[in-house]
């Protein structure tokens, strides 16, 4: 799991630059909640139901230190809302596996989104847990631009015809570009780590 806390500090690094600054920290359930398109600043610390909570209130308790870091590391300032998916027998077995929509505030008033798939596998022989997550977000700006604010120096490990450049940011962790539109990017975060 230590490849996932050595990650913190590029991933927090890049989701700093995307987003800016002075962003609000929240969890929605389940439900997915609807709040407004730009909610004002609370005045009262809003509910926080961590991933941590979250499985343990449907059986899975394993792997809590990975699914902490997890939150902390991806959704830190964030709403979002998320769908579990859980194994009906021997859940503390079997993988973990959760869909996250999360959004951050941006100092525009302009929301910067993300969608995470995150698996969470228990090794039944070790103590470790697997974790892979990938998260995708949009950037209202061309990818060129994008790639010298998130990954100016990391190197290029491969492209399709379709114009996208993925990039090594660490060893399993890669950054993929993808444009669309005139001038808007795509990226989509993805890390393994055993």
């Amino acid at each position: 799991m230590g490849r996932v806390r050595r990650a913190k500090i590029v991933f927090v690094t890049l989701l700093a630059i995307a987003a800016g600054s002075g962003l609000v920290h929240a969890a929605e359930t389940t439900m997915g909640n609807a709040r407004p398109a730009v909610p004002s600043v609370a005045k009262s610390p809003p509910l926080k139901v961590g991933l941590v909570a979250f499985a343990k209130s449907g059986g899975f308790s394993v792997c809590a230190s990975e699914l902490e870091t997890l939150d902390r590391n991806l959704f830190l300032e964030s709403d979002y809302s998320l769908r579990a998916f859980l194994a009906e027998s021997n859940v503390n077995f079997r993988p973990f596996s959760a869909m996250i929509d999360s959004r951050k505030l941006s100092p525009q008033g302009t929301y910067l989104r993300a969608l995470t798939n995150i698996v969470v596998t228990p090794d039944a022989k070790s103590s470790r847990c697997t974790v892979m997550y990938e998260q995708t977000l949009y950037h209202d700006q061309h990818c060129d631009s994008v790639r010298a604010q998130m990954a100016a120096g990391a190197k290029e490990t491969g492209s399709t015809s379709f114009g996208s450049v993925t990039l090594d940011l660490l060893r399993n962790m890669t950054l993929t570009l993808i444009p669309v539109g005139a001038g808007q990017c795509v990226t989509v975060l993805k890390e393994v780590a055993y």
